[in-house]
C-alpha cells in the first residue's frame, strides 16, 4: 500500500511544484519563460485550435494543419491538446495558456 501512496504523493508534489514555478509567470508574454519550448508549443496549439474551429474554409484548415505539422512537437503534444481545451472553454485563444 505504501508504494502506490508514495507514487501519488510524488506525482502531486511534482505537479504542485511545477504549478508554483509557473504561476508567477502566467501573465508574462510567451518567449520569456522558456522560448525554445514555448514558441513551438504555442504555434502547434494554435494550429490544433484552428483545425477544430467551426466556420473555417478548407484552405484555412489545411493551413492550420500545415503550420502545426511543420514545426513538429519537441515532446508528445499533451500540453498543446490541453491548451486547445482551455481555449475552447475560455471561448478565445490566449497565448498564456499553452506555456
Amino acid at each position: 500500500m505504501a508504494g502506490p501512496l508514495k507514487a501519488r504523493l510524488t506525482l502531486a508534489l511534482v505537479l504542485v511544484t511545477g504549478f508554483a514555478v509557473r504561476l508567477p509567470h502566467l501573465a508574462d508574454p510567451p518567449l520569456r519563460f522558456h522560448p525554445t519550448r514555448q514558441y513551438p508549443s504555442a504555434v502547434i496549439a494554435r494550429g490544433y485550435y484552428l483545425d477544430e474551429m467551426n466556420g473555417l474554409t478548407t484552405q484555412q484548415r489545411e493551413a492550420a494543419r500545415a503550420t502545426a505539422s511543420k514545426l513538429g512537437p519537441i515532446e508528445p503534444p499533451v500540453v498543446e491538446h490541453l491548451a486547445v481545451r482551455v481555449y475552447r472553454a475560455a471561448g478565445r485563444e490566449d497565448s498564456g495558456f499553452p506555456g
